[in-house]
């Protein structure tokens, strides 16, 4: 039978069997000029972000600088075309890289080929259970992630974010943990080591974000500016601070001259084509922190995926996550990377520059591609404290005091359930704070609904 709908639009390509399976494909088939400059800028910003972040987590998980960069190349090009949703920015972060690291460093040495070969293996376990979990449909494990518990989760993971960006915008040297208690009582430990001129770089770079943001619109609105230039113009201040920031240090060599913390060098070199370990002890040895991470990473992926997608009115479908990410892991895992999920800060980012499909994605792992080729120099003087600043920006804007009162005049239960998850992330760090949470708003529903007077016949 024709379609009269589709003989209107002939340039549309119309679904497939294939879109079941990437349903991100259509997007991306039908890709809207007017999507472009957000994606674009929100790539650039991304991919800047990306370099030194995924460099440092790849440290912390006890690898090479490489292998965070190499993570952040296939895995950001896969998962955009499974996901269901357009703004989670997936790769390294700070939560899956202490669990490598706690898993791995119980079988092998860091430093030794032992250690790098069992963090691929890890990857390609995270990504078969994940996969394994997507197409058995365990993705209504989502459904227990509650409004409540997502909105306490989403405002105090920005808190901690923001606590751990401090010790880079002032320049100071701190423990690493996701506990916001243990984060406050070290930067007051430490006040006393603030760098002056780092912590300048930060405030600067904050208030030129804060310029761009909120007055530089209304300005450029008010000259008559076009929409579309206002838009372009308004995003581009991560751009502006760091180019500001790295012509900065380097033109007085603050780095050297005044101790200002620099993204330093970035090894180059595209990844190599790897193969895991199909040792059966060494699975059945690396199965927990696995399973661990399989569910951890999932639980933040899919939080922070259903608070952005709530800006946009946009559903997130459990199943399809699981099945991206786990996809993206398997890619991590052949291209010399390591377990990845969806980051909290440069999902903010992604989603603040203005990305608006999957295509930002997979700019920002080319542009990553291209930087590790070609770029590496450049970025060498880029201080740290310019990144943190814009983390901080970004995250801020997560923090919604409307959103718990609204929440509180409505239902009590459910605001009980967001407080718990709030005080619990705080206290006890974000995978278990989000577990917290996710059992006491399933307690608080069996509970009320056990004390609901059913109607008689």
């Amino acid at each position: 039978m024709n379609n009269p709908q589709a003989a209107e639009v002939p340039n549309q390509v119309e679904p497939n069997d294939l879109s079941r399976y990437l349903p991100r494909l259509g997007l991306l088939l039908n890709y809207s000029p007017q999507d472009l400059p957000g994606d674009l800028m929100a790539a650039v910003i991304v991919a800047i972000m990306l370099v030194p972040q995924s460099m440092a987590y790849s440290l912390l998980a006890g690898l090479p600088p490489q292998v965070g960069l190499y993570a952040s190349i296939l895995p950001l090009i896969l998962y955009p075309l499974l996901g269901s949703t357009r703004t989670l920015a997936v790769g390294p972060v700070a939560m899956v890289s202490l669990l490598v690291a706690t898993g791995v460093e119980k079988l092998a040495d860091r430093g030794t080929p032992e250690y790098l070969a069992l963090a691929l293996t890890l990857a390609m376990l995270v990504g078969i259970i994940q996969l394994g979990m997507g197409l058995t449909r365990l993705g209504f494990l989502v459904n227990f992630l509650s409004h409540s518990v997502i909105s306490g989760f989403t405002q105090a993971a920005a808190l901690v974010i923001a606590i751990t960006q401090l010790k880079d915008f002032m320049g100071i040297t701190i423990p690493q943990t996701d506990k916001f208690y243990k984060l406050l009582f070290y930067l007051i430990q430490h006040l006393s080591e603030t760098n002056f001129v780092t912590l300048c770089i930060g405030l600067g770079s904050i208030g030129i974000l804060i310029y761009f943001n909120s007055f530089l619109e209304v300005q450029l609105k008010r000259w008559k500016i076009s929409e579309a230039m206002t838009m372009v113009t308004t995003k581009i201040a991560p751009l502006v601070v760091i180019f500001l920031g790295t012509l900065l240090v380097y033109g007085m060599r603050l780095n050297q001259n005044a101790a200002v913390k620099i993204v330093g060098t970035i090894p180059p070199g595209l990844p190599p084509i790897t193969l895991p370990s199909f040792d059966a002890t060494l699975w059945q040895a690396l199965l927990p922190v696995a399973l661990t991470i399989s569910f951890v990473g999932f639980m933040e992926s899919i939080a922070i995926a259903k608070s952005l997608a709530s800006f946009r009115n946009e559903n997130v479908d459990g199943n399809q996550e699981l099945v991206a990410l786990g996809v993206a892991n398997l890619g991590a895992a052949i291209t010399g990377g390591y377990p990845v999920t969806g980051g909290l800060s440069r999902s903010v980012v992604n989603f603040a520059a203005g990305a608006n499909t999957g295509l930002a994605s997979i700019i920002a792992a080319l542009l990553v591609a291209f930087t590790v080729l070609f770029c590496t120099p450049l970025f060498y003087f880029l201080p740290q404290a310019s990144l943190a600043a814009i983390i901080i920006v970004a995250v801020w804007k997560l923090i919604d005091i409307a959103a718990i009162k609204d929440i509180w005049n409505y239902n009590k239960a459910d605001a009980a359930s967001l407080l718990v998850t709030f005080l619990a992330v705080l206290g006890v760090g974000i995978e278990r704070g989000i577990v917290v949470g996710t059992v006491t708003a399933t307690f608080l529903y069996v509970w009320g609904t056990r004390n609901v007077k059913l109607p008689g016949p």
